[in-house]
Parts: C-alpha cells; structure tokens; sequence
C-alpha cells in the first residue's frame, strides 16, 4: 500500500494548482509562454512540413472550411461596422498619398502594368463592345450630325449670321411644327444605328493604336501627380458612409453564392497544395521564420494576447476550476499509480539518458576490442576437457550411493530429538 494519506494528496493537488495558476497568470505567464514557443519551435526545426501539413489531407480540410464556411447576418453586420469606422478614421486624415506611397514602388508598379499587353486588349474588348458603350458613341455621333446640321453647313459657312438664323427658324419652326424637330432626331437616330457597327470598329482600332505602353504610362504619371499632394481624408470623404455600408452589406450575400458554388473552396485547396508541395521538404521552423514568426516576436504576441482573457479568466475563477479539473483526476489515482509502479530504488525505469549512456559504452567497447585485435587466450589449468562433464557426473553417482550405504554418524541422537 501507498505511504501517501489524503492529507498528504490533498496539500499536494493545492500546492500543484498554486504553481500552475502562478505559471499563466501574472509575471509568471511570459516566461511560460516563451517556454512553451521555443519548445515547439525547436521541435519544429527537426521536422519537414510535409510531416506536420500533409499537402492533399490539408488543402481538403481547408477546402471543407471555405465550403462551410457560414456568412450569418451577424457577421456581415460585425464587417459593416468596421469598415464604418475605418472610414470614419480616414475621411478625417490628414497624411498624404504620397507620404504613405512612395514614388519608386508607383514607378515600377506603373511599368509592370503597362507591360501587360494581353490584359491591356481583353480589357479594351470588353469596353468598346458594352452596351453602355455603344450608346455612349452612338450619343456622341448623333450631336455630332445634329451639330453639324444646324451650325456648320455649308450655308452657315458662306453667309454671315445664317446659323443664328438657322437656329433661330428652328426654334419657330418647333412652335409651328412641333413634332418637326421629332422627325429629324428618329431619322438621325436612325442613320446613327445603321452604321454604328463601323463606328465602334473604327473606334476599338484607334484606341488599340493610342493606349499603347508609352500612352497609359503618361496617364499613369499624370494620376499619379494629381494624386500625390491629396490628403487620405480628401479622397475618402466624398464617399457617403451610409452608402459605403450599405454596399459592404450587399457583399454578404454574394459571398454566400460564391461559397455555394462551390469555386472558393476549389481556390483554396488549389493554392493550398501548390504551395504546400513546394515546401514540403523544408523544416517547419525554417517555413515559419520565412514568414516573419521568429520565436521571440511570436511569444510576446501570444501573451499580449492572451494576457487580458488569462487575467480575466482569473479573477473570475474559471482557470483555477479548469487547473483543477485537470489535475484532480490525476491526484484521485496517485495511490493506486504508485501500488503498480515499481520502487525507483529496486526497479528504475531507464532513462532516455541511461539508455544513451549505455549505447555508448557499448560502442566504446567495441571499438577498444577492434583496436585490440583478436587473441589467443592462454590455456587453464583448471579447465576441464570434453570429457570432465561426464566423469564428474559418475563420481558424484558414486558418491550419493556410498553415502546411503554407509550408518549416518549421530543417528540416534538425532530421531531422539525429534521424537524417534
């Protein structure tokens, strides 16, 4: 039986709580955590990404996630609110364009930009065959006739005063004949439509030729000079925050339908498994410290997080309840434990010390007798031949019979003692 009491038990499960408790709240809980990091990261060091983020079992449990992923009236409340308030924040800055951008990174963003020939004519094909396009020349074809007409025809241009006179009798010829100037527009509409085909061909080849490289990079240079000088909350006030908030909102639902076809998933677990595949050989800690999470920044980030929820957590009694619902179990079958397990004195359990320890005396015996070489051992005297086994047994046969033979010395006395 165990020598513990449940005195004993008892005052060990508090004093164990105690030094838990101290260890993740207060002082106590940096030191824990950078514990805990460096132990993981020096894990990690060891071991290859592809060991701990199998590439195909990761990318389709992200995918399941992006799937389910739930997109609740809440949540799109919760993403309005905060673009709300980024909004706020910056209709009201006063820092520029140009002091949060710098001038380089515009330059060489501009140039990759205006390098993408293939994106440059898809774009182009999908504006100048738009129907909001299409009206847009057609209106500006239609004034052009319309102007034409009344201001720069040939009677205009030869007789002094005639397109006053002209606009003139047409605005008494309106009142005279009102569904006149009607007529004039459906027949120029008309002509507009029947050779607007040509137009927006005409007009897709001299934007093709006049948006070349050296063309959008001038235009990019002159935004970029309007743009720098202006002031974050210049650009952003315009914006009416409750129509910013109401268009965030209707990001909600088609979210939701984007998620329903099934295509974020299939983004995801595409990316997931490229990017999971080229680095699979490589060690965790080495991905990690890639990405910017060395140990000592990522430590201090978990605790400044966790801090106020430990500390609260605390105060409020739940992380010495859940401390204790940890450990209780453990101190309720102590006494049972130490009855199965044999005493350290009689029976230790090797070590992962005393087995390296081991393995090396071994090896350095091993080695001694290599370096040796092989011997030849001096013959004993007292070793026997092949056939002493066999001459020992006959004598010891001989002996036990003459011994039964022979009257045992004291034999009276002897059963006497016992009661003969």
């Amino acid at each position: 039986m165990s020598d513990l009491g449940q005195l004993d038990l008892d005052r060990m499960l508090e004093a164990h709580v105690r030094l838990e408790l101290d260890r993740w709240t207060g002082g106590g809980l940096e030191g824990t955590v950078r514990e805990q990091v460096d132990a993981v990261f020096g894990w990690l060091g060891g071991v290859r990404l592809a060991d701990v983020v199998p590439a195909a079992e990761t990318a389709s449990a992200l995918a399941a996630v992006a799937d389910e992923l739930p997109v609740t009236d809440e949540l799109v409340t919760l993403v309005t609110e905060a673009v709300a308030a980024g909004h706020a924040l910056l209709s009201g800055h006063e820092g520029t364009v140009g002091a949060l951008v710098s001038e380089e990174e515009v330059e060489a963003t501009l140039t990759l930009v205006v390098g993408m020939d293939d994106a440059r004519r898809e774009i182009l094909d999908v504006v100048t065959t738009s129907q909001a396009y299409t009206e847009l020349v057609a209106h500006v074809v239609y004034l052009g006739l319309k102007s034409y007409v009344l201001t720069e025809n040939v009677l205009a241009r030869k007789i002094p005063g005639a397109s006053s006179l002209v606009r003139l009798g047409q605005r008494g010829l309106n009142s005279a004949a009102p569904k006149l100037e009607g007529n004039v527009d459906r027949q120029l509409t008309a002509f507009v439509q029947a050779n607007i085909s040509e137009t927006l061909r005409d007009t897709r080849r001299y934007l093709d030729v006049t948006l070349d490289a050296e063309r959008l990079r001038a235009l990019g240079d002159d935004v970029w000079a309007a743009l720098i000088g202006r002031t974050l909350g210049s650009l952003t006030s315009p914006v009416d925050s409750t129509d910013l908030q109401a268009f965030v909102a209707r990001v909600g639902p088609v979210a939701a339908q984007v998620r329903d076809s099934g295509l974020l998933g299939d983004l995801v677990e595409t990316g997931a498994v490229r990017v999971l595949e080229r680095h699979a050989d490589r060690p965790v800690a080495e991905v990690l410290a890639a990405l910017g999470l060395e140990p000592e920044r990522l430590a201090g980030d978990v605790v400044a997080l966790l801090r106020p929820a430990l500390d609260q957590a605390a105060a409020t009694g739940f992380l010495e309840a859940r401390v204790r619902a940890s450990l209780e179990p453990f101190y309720a079958a102590l006494p049972g434990l130490l009855e199965k397990s044999p005493t350290p004195g009689r029976a230790r359990a090797a070590t992962g010390s005393d087995v390296r320890t081991a393995r090396k005396r071994a090896a350095s015996t091993k080695s001694a007798a290599q370096k040796a070489g092989p011997t030849k051992a001096a013959p004993s005297k007292a070793a026997p031949s092949k056939a002493a086994p066999k001459k020992a047994a006959t004598k010891a046969a001989a002996a036990k019979a003459a011994k039964k033979a022979a009257p045992a010395k004291g034999g009276a006395a002897t059963r006497a003692r016992k009661g003969g």
